[in-house]
């Protein structure tokens, strides 16, 4: 009873996440993900059927006493896996249907990471940054910033592109994110050595003229 247990809510459990339709993205990608691992493991999910089911006729033909509740159980065990292979039938027929739907999102998606990507490079041109009297700290402070929502950006790219490796879908190339990402960075780094030879001039002042490491010049 446990071994059917395990097995027919294993059935249940995948049969009705087949069934679900996916609304987003995500979704898609997991109900993808699910289809191939069954069809991976559909001969090792016949070979349990099988044995359960050779199990079950053999409590019957010694005649176990079989609880109510768990004879009706087994009474459906062959519709209820005839219903995960028809989920299974459906998933794989729908299959294009359904990438070339959300395809539609993914674009959508690309479409708004790349105003998001304008947006940065709009305020990499902040005054603040261009101008050489600039408060350093205030400025790296500022540029940070930048840095954090590139990175943040790259990361949605990557997501991007998992998908659409995933729907076997030509990747988007994200030039735009590669040069802004590269403009922000130099940019960060300029203002990074005006702070660094800031402080240490700071510390050159403040020490005696015979103590200056000359090597640290």
């Amino acid at each position: 009873a446990e071994r059917y247990n395990e097995f027919i809510d294993k059935v249940h459990t995948a049969t009705t996440k087949l069934q679900q339709s996916p609304s987003t993205v995500e979704e898609l990608a997991d109900y993808l993900e699910l289809y191939a691992s069954l069809e991976k493991e559909r001969n090792n999910y016949d070979k349990e059927y099988d044995k359960v089911t050779s199990f079950v006729d053999l409590m019957y033909e010694y005649e176990i006493p079989i609880p109510d509740i768990q004879a009706a159980s087994y009474a459906t065990m062959d519709s209820d896996y005839t219903a995960l292979r028809d989920a299974m039938w459906s998933a794989d027929a729908s299959r294009d249907a359904l990438i070339h739907r959300f395809n539609v999102d993914l674009e959508n998606q690309v479409d708004a990471l790349n105003k998001e990507v304008m947006d940065v490079r709009i305020a990499a041109q902040h005054e603040m940054i261009l101008d050489d009297e600039s408060s350093p700290e205030q400025v790296t402070e500022l540029t940070r910033g930048l840095l954090e929502r590139v990175a943040a950006l790259q990361g949605e790219a990557e997501k991007i592109n998992k998908f659409h490796r995933m729907f076997k879908l030509r990747e988007s190339k994200f030039q735009d994110l590669t040069d802004c990402s590269e403009d922000v960075k130099l940019r960060h780094s300029l203002w990074e050595s005006r702070v660094a030879w800031d402080q240490d001039t700071q510390a050159w002042l403040a020490t005696p003229l015979n103590e200056i490491d000359g090597e640290a010049l």
